[in-house]
């Protein structure tokens, strides 16, 4: 019965990061019924983000994972950066010197620059992968010549549904998930007077959402003193839109700041992801700037609005179809897919 260890956690600085926790269980179990699976925190140099800006790791770190005897070491999400041979080399150099071996389950790259792919080669030159699954086509293809068993797959939060069945909310509402950005806000009436304005279709009424005042968002997007600025100088927001309740999920809640978590109203915060994922599977609609918020709530079968400037919504393009600003996804094409990436998991040996 081989053994197999799954990189973990990071869930609260960004609870999307449970989310694909949840679907690479599921892979994991389903593809290799006969292992023995855990669990352990990722590495600090992974968890900290200003820890990746630099050169010199986090001190006094125990590095716990260095003392682990398994057979396997699996990472998920964007591992790639071009810090990514500092943050992991170590821990996997000392792992591998034992005999363990490296999967890569749904990996992805933050920047998808030439020095980011250059360091992902060195990567996995140095780290000798059992398989590799991507969650998208541009870190499929930047390395399908460096991986011998590789395979182009999808994200494992949209393996959730089949990991986890949520309770039932069934009076209306729609999710508000955008606490990366200040909040665009929602107009009754309909039509671009501007040029970044979106449609909204909520049951028989359509609105148009547009971004914040330019001051806002400047206070949200530039430095930590202006953002501590915004939380002193909240936006007025609504707390229902016609028929439909606004309910804001905050995927940060680390360090917990009670001002700064809460400081609109209806807000939703939690270190677990299964409210979470009853939010976004029973959401009229979801609209938000957190590429997890999309994927959990495409997944579950509702439509979503995907506010992000982030390279990393490139995990949305392979599965999801855009109509009049509205993601939405085809259940058997995901099914499909999902198949697939199992099919492709399981013809790999591990033993």
């Amino acid at each position: 019965m081989p053994s197999i260890t799954l990189l973990y956690g990071q869930w609260g600085t960004n609870i999307g990061n449970a989310f694909f926790n949840v679907g690479g269980t599921y892979i994991l179990q389903t593809a290799f019924p006969n292992a023995k699976l855990s669990f352990i925190s990722d590495v600090a140099n992974h968890l900290l983000p200003w820890a990746q800006q630099g050169s010199k790791k986090v001190s006094h770190d125990a590095e716990i994972q260095s003392r682990l005897k398994t057979d396997y070491l699996v990472l998920q999400g964007p591992i790639f950066s071009p810090q990514i041979n500092r943050i992991y080399g170590d821990v996997i150099a000392k792992l591998r010197a034992q005999g363990t071996r490296i999967i890569l389950l749904s990996v992805g790259m933050n920047t998808y620059s030439p020095e980011e792919i250059a360091a992902g080669k060195r990567f996995l030159a140095n780290t000798d992968p059992v398989f590799m699954v991507t969650r998208d086509t541009p870190t499929y293809e930047a390395f399908k010549q460096d991986v011998a068993n590789i395979h182009c797959g999808i994200d494992s939060a949209f393996f959730c549904p089949r990991a986890y069945t949520p309770a039932s909310m069934p009076a209306p509402f729609f999710c508000m998930a955008c606490d990366q950005t200040a909040e665009p806000r929602l107009l009754s009436t309909a039509g671009h007077a501007q040029p970044s304005d979106r449609t909204v279709k909520l049951g028989a009424n359509t609105y148009t959402l547009r971004q914040a005042s330019k001051t806002q968002r400047w206070l949200r997007s530039h430095s930590r003193a202006t953002k501590l600025l915004h939380s002193l100088w909240p936006q007025r927001l609504p707390s229902q839109m016609g028929d439909f309740a606004i309910i804001r999920p905050v995927h940060k809640t680390n360090p917990m700041i009670r001002s700064w978590v809460y400081r609109n109203p209806q807000t939703h915060a939690s270190d677990e992801p299964y409210s979470y994922l009853t939010l976004y599977s029973n959401a009229a609609l979801t609209i938000t700037d957190r590429v997890h918020a999309a994927v959990a709530t495409l997944a579950y079968g509702r439509p979503a609005i995907f506010l992000g400037a982030t390279k990393r919504s490139a995990l949305l393009d392979r599965v999801a179809t855009k109509t009049d600003d509205t993601l939405t996804l085809n259940p058997t094409s995901l099914l499909e897919m999902q198949n697939a990436e199992i099919d492709f998991i399981r013809g790999q040996r591990v033993d």
